[in-house]
């Protein structure tokens, strides 16, 4: 049985949000789930804007920006020991 839009993959939307507080872009991501948007996002971190899906707001600038830090944190650590963050070698 087919079922329209059942193997599609979550719309998610960044919102570049203006000085003066308003919508100046938008950019449309097809995302796998909500750590897969951020991930996409973190391109932008240090800019304002807000990560959606539909009406639900998955991220701010705030969130990404941390995920960013993190993740390049973890790539140093692995960098300097030559372990994943797992502990396995790479």
């Amino acid at each position: 049985m087919f079922v329209w839009g059942a193997n599609q993959m979550p719309s998610y939307r960044i919102y570049f949000i203006g000085s003066a507080g308003r919508i100046v872009g938008v950019e449309e991501l097809s995302c796998a789930d909500d750590d897969a948007a951020v991930r996409a996002a973190e391109k932008y971190a240090g800019r304002e804007v807000e990560l959606w899906e539909q009406a639900r707001r998955v991220g701010l600038p705030e969130s990404i920006a941390k995920r960013a830090r993190e993740t390049q944190a973890s790539q140093m650590r692995e960098a300097a020991t030559g372990h994943s963050a797992r502990g396995l070698p790479r």
